[in-house]
């Protein structure tokens, strides 16, 4: 999981990457952090928010480290 709280995938931000969607995908996650709002402190191991483990991630597919 990249996104705990919306179920969102490494495998499903990967193929927005491949696709060219990667900024869609930041922008579906941001509208439900609005609505229904988000959870991360007890979604996420890591008890913050994925927007940053997504741009790090996506950062890393374009460097093809994986």
């Amino acid at each position: 999981m990249i996104c705990y709280c919306f179920k969102r995938s490494k495998k499903q931000l990967e193929q927005a990457v491949e696709e060219g969607r990667e900024q869609q995908f930041i922008e579906e996650v941001k509208a439900l952090m609005s609505d229904p709002g988000c959870f991360c402190e007890t979604a996420n191991p890591s008890g913050k928010c994925c927007l940053k483990d997504i741009d790090l991630y996506i950062e890393k597919i374009k460097k093809g480290v994986q």
